[in-house]
């Protein structure tokens, strides 16, 4: 079943137009399935974790769990039994353990804890969470977090410390679990366990028990969402987009106050430049190699002094300097070409199609003009700026006109010099881009990759 398909199966549970689910092991774990009235199974789990998460799927008022076992095949029968008496076992233990770590340190109390008789329960919703599960639930929460920029990082970061061996001669571990700075708990440290893998679920556990007492997920255990009231509609076909009810976290935008504008824009408006550019205060256009544009940064309003912000390379971290350069006078169509081209920019970093808003004129509908409260512009290659600061005819308007006039067209093989100086799409990989830099007539599919080309997942040769 394709992923659209089985949300939209799972929505239609969840609202109550379908009231009978017929699903494989798949959602015993890791989907936000409706709390059930009565869940059936039609064999024995192959796990003690497999049957917790799968009795924790009937958690609705007086509801019912029901395994269906073989006739008169007696070791069914007795491994049932042995589920049963286990979850009792584990039941007593986890009273008096938790009654025992009130006043106890939590880490000490998880660090002991065995990984196959630990779990938590939701009281409210009976919702399950093991410390193996508790690494995917992690990774999904912080995929639901907001991200600043395109090399924010949406997964958790796992650091695992060897303290040596204890006074009995067993190895010890210990995991910091690192989350996106989106999160509102950032850092967070599991108790010792005996092996690194074991560590690392620990830190996941203990990480989800944190978030769930902060609030940050809700009481079936996920993230907080909310269903938007309207279909998300497809920008080219005006149709509803299948799968579009999809599960948002709501943030509120915020817009720092520097950059709200004082006054509409007129004919003539003045905008304020701030230079980025990398290499210490001076600046500098090479970049291992690499010969890098500056570029400028134009608000509304001038831009105090800022810091030196971090911008990650490669994985290599690069410090990147704003410098006052001064303002220019700009007319209306250079402020149309200064938005065409950051609508273009920014269509293009974030891979997908940005949306305008629309507006009556003279009964006609037409794009609204969009007044940007800042907006980036590139200067001309070569171009050293006066004292006075930067002037219009410094910035390369033909490139930026020429990036919003270029349309997508097919890559022509027999003619593979005109593509300089251009980015290719590849629509089979979700318009993945790749910015064009030369022809290797050279290289066969069996050819060793290019200096300075490995592959970090090991890859020898271009077939691979």
């Amino acid at each position: 079943m394709q992923w659209h398909e089985q949300a939209s199966v799972l929505t239609s549970f969840a609202q109550g137009r379908v009231n009978l689910l017929l699903a494989t092991s798949v959602v015993e774990e890791g989907l936000d399935v409706q709390p059930c009235n009565t869940v059936i199974r039609f064999d024995l789990s192959d796990t003690h974790i497999s049957h917790v998460q799968s009795r924790g799927r009937a958690r609705a008022s007086g509801s019912h769990y029901l395994v269906f076992l073989e006739r008169d095949n007696i070791e069914h029968k007795r491994k049932l039994l042995r589920l049963v008496r286990f979850d009792d076992e584990v039941a007593g233990l986890l009273s008096r353990a938790i009654d025992q770590a009130e006043d106890e340190d939590d880490d000490d109390f998880f660090g002991r804890a065995d990984e196959t008789s630990v779990y938590i329960e939701e009281p409210t919703t009976g919702a399950l969470l093991t410390p193996h599960f508790a690494l995917s639930l992690l990774v999904r929460y912080c995929g639901s977090l907001p991200k600043s920029d395109e090399f924010s990082l949406s997964k958790p970061q796992y650091v695992v410390n060897d303290f040596g061996r204890n006074e009995y001669g067993a190895r010890q571990f210990s995991c910091t679990v690192q989350l996106p700075s989106g999160s509102k708990v950032r850092v967070v440290t599991g108790g010792l366990r005996e092996t690194p893998k074991l560590a690392k679920r620990q830190a996941a556990y203990t990480a989800c028990n944190v978030l769930r007492r902060t609030g940050c997920l809700d009481e079936h255990l996920l993230p907080p969402r909310f269903l938007p009231p309207d279909e998300v509609v497809d920008v080219v076909t005006g149709a509803a987009a299948v799968g579009s009810k999809k599960r948002q976290v709501e943030y509120e935008h915020k817009l720092a106050d520097v950059f709200l504008p004082r006054s509409p824009c007129a004919d003539v408006t003045t905008l304020h430049a701030s230079l980025l550019h990398f290499g210490g205060d001076q600046g500098e256009a090479l970049l291992n190699g690499q010969r890098y544009r500056p570029l400028v940064l134009f608000t509304r309003n001038r831009l105090s002094s800022v810091p030196p912000m971090t911008m990650f390379v490669s994985g290599e971290p690069l410090a990147v300097y704003s410098t006052a350069i001064g303002a220019i006078e700009a007319t209306t169509d250079q402020r149309k070409t200064l938005t065409a081209y950051n609508v273009q920019l920014w269509q293009t970093v974030l891979n997908k199609v940005l949306r305008v808003a629309r507006e009556e004129v003279d009964g006609k509908e037409t794009r609204k003009e969009l007044d940007l409260v800042y907006c980036i512009g590139v200067m001309r290659g070569g171009v050293v700026l006066k004292p006075s600061g930067i002037e219009s005819g410094d910035l390369d308007w033909a490139t930026m006109e020429r990036a919003v006039r270029v349309q997508e067209e097919p890559v022509d093989v027999s003619d593979l010099e005109r593509l300089d100086d251009s980015v290719i799409v590849d629509q089979g990989k979700k318009g993945c881009r790749y910015f064009f830099e030369r022809v290797r007539d050279d290289l066969g599919p069996h050819s060793k990759l290019p200096p300075g080309r490995q592959s970090a997942a090991g890859f020898d040769t271009l077939m691979d």
